[in-house]
C-alpha cells in the first residue's frame, strides 16, 4: 500500500520506513520513493531535490537507530 504524506516531515517518514522495512511512499508535491532494508533508495532518474530528500530521510533513520 502506498502511503501519501501531505507534508515533507522526515521524522514521520523515517518512523514508517523503519517500521515497515520495505515498500513505497509518496510526498505530495515532491514525488514517490521506495525503501528497502530500512533505508530509502534513490530513484534512478534522481535530480538534486530527490537526492536531498533521500539523504535527509536516511539521516533521520540513522538518528533514530542511534537513539534506540
Amino acid at each position: 500500500m502506498l502511503r501519501v504524506f501531505k507534508k515533507f516531515t522526515p521524522v514521520l517518514i523515517a518512523r514508517r520506513v523503519r517500521t515497515l522495512y520495505r515498500g513505497r511512499f509518496s510526498v505530495q508535491g515532491i514525488g514517490t520513493y521506495e525503501f528497502d532494508k530500512g533505508g530509502v533508495v534513490p530513484p534512478r532518474d534522481a535530480d538534486k531535490r530527490s537526492l536531498a530528500v533521500v539523504s535527509e530521510i536516511n539521516r533521520e533513520i540513522q538518528r533514530c537507530k542511534e537513539a534506540a
